[in-house]
């Protein structure tokens, strides 16, 4: 069942080292006809930009009683330099079924495997993980992940690592703990026992979950509580050298406060990259203006302020580099490169690690055109791509995304 979640190895080789993203201005998430209730909020984003649908659940934890459902609403451009999603729907059973808690959804890049939390039957206890797999427009019966996975504890906010094959997840270790987990998948339905995050991450009496792996830079995005406070903070934890290095906060930009949020709280949480990794979904609790005790939830974005370059030692010892403009583009690419020392090749690699297209590059070339066509001169699909220099000395890369 897992073979749809492979991606080339190629991918993750392209990008190691490459700088973090810087965030613009946090950005709110309206809807002309927001799903009922709306006043208990909307959380846990997960985007597919293969169909541009935002997946999102609308269940606080906190409530008690109130079961949650997970809905989905299509990007569908720009209206005065603001995006613009259309009136969220309710998935359709099997995933939303009656009197039953479905909630904290993660899409696949391609659209058709959602994992999600719930705690219909046949499950472990509490909620639990499954996946259902979509057959045409139909999502089909999800399948439970299974005892290494799920226990009669609450499992949570699962993240698919394709590349790697780890899930992430967080788990309810205590009333004072949750941590974040992973499995790794061993194919046809099976998982490993799951392992439980060291404590760079986990801390003692902290509430640690909403994991999300970037696989294209090897960091961890994930909330951190502490379990006295009223504050959830977004954090991200660089995988380096096999181990997790000492988390960060990220910027006031995504961390910080927002108006109208009157009374002064600052919560966000269950961060979520798009594929291409200009977007950052997340959530923040944003108390109610009239009266400093109630709260609901809002779903919030910022995009990269810089393109995002895949550099190596090579290229920041020596200078060399290479840019790509406009990104993301719905047609044409300028690749313009510096100080090449050597004749040498331009290569244009798909998502799966496929040669695409190719051209030849003399020391006296400054720039390349590329019309998003193959060697056969067919046009491409949508999708991430990489650019890769090489000149007989040193291989540069740069992920460049092109939108049709």
């Amino acid at each position: 069942m897992l073979k749809y979640m492979t991606i080339g190895l190629v991918c993750i080789v392209f990008i190691s080292g490459s700088k973090a993203q810087n965030w613009g201005e946090m950005q709110v998430i309206y809807w002309q006809n927001p799903p009922w209730p709306a006043n208990f909020g909307y959380y846990s984003p997960s985007y597919c930009d293969a169909e541009s649908l935002l997946y999102f659940d609308n269940c606080c934890q906190c409530i008690v009683g109130w079961p949650g459902m997970i809905f989905v609403s299509q990007f569908e451009g720009f209206e005065y330099d603001t995006r613009r999603w259309s009136d969220p729907v309710a998935l359709p059973e099997p995933i939303n079924i009656p009197d039953c808690r479905n909630v904290m959804p993660s899409i696949n890049t391609t659209g058709d495997s959602l994992f999600f939390c719930s705690e219909r039957e046949g499950g472990f206890g509490d909620l639990d993980i499954w996946l259902s797999i979509k057959s045409g427009q139909d999502w089909g019966e999800p399948v439970n992940l299974g005892s290494a996975v799920n226990t009669p504890a609450r499992e949570e906010y699962p993240h698919y690592a394709a590349s790697f094959g780890f899930i992430f997840f967080d788990r309810q270790d205590g009333p004072e703990q949750l941590s974040v987990y992973k499995s790794r998948s061993l194919g046809n339905d099976d998982w490993e026992l799951a392992e439980r995050l060291p404590e760079i991450i986990n801390r003692p009496r902290y509430l640690v979950y909403g994991p999300y792996f970037d696989e294209w830079d090897s960091v961890l995005y994930f909330t951190d509580h502490f379990w006295q406070e009223n504050i959830h903070y977004l954090k991200m934890s660089r995988y380096r050298n096999d181990e997790w290095q000492v988390p960060e906060p990220l910027p006031d930009n995504v961390n910080g406060f927002w108006f109208p949020n009157y009374c002064n709280e600052v919560t966000t949480e269950n961060a979520c990259l798009s594929q291409d990794r200009q977007l950052l979904f997340y959530d923040k609790w944003i108390w109610e203006p009239e009266i400093c005790i109630d709260w609901t939830g809002y779903l919030f974005y910022s995009e990269a302020t810089v393109g995002i370059r895949g550099e190596s030692l090579a290229e920041n010892a020596n200078g060399q580099g290479i840019d790509v403009f406009p990104n993301p583009s719905n047609g044409v690419f300028s690749f313009a490169f510096s100080k090449l020392e050597n004749p040498g090749m331009l290569k244009i690699y798909n998502i799966k690690g496929q040669l695409i297209d190719e051209f030849q590059l003399n020391t006296n070339d400054s720039y390349v055109l590329w019309d998003s066509t193959d060697r056969k001169n067919k046009k491409v699909a949508s999708g991430v791509y990489f650019a890769v220099l090489e000149d007989g000395a040193h291989k540069i890369s740069r992920q460049f995304v092109l939108l049709k």
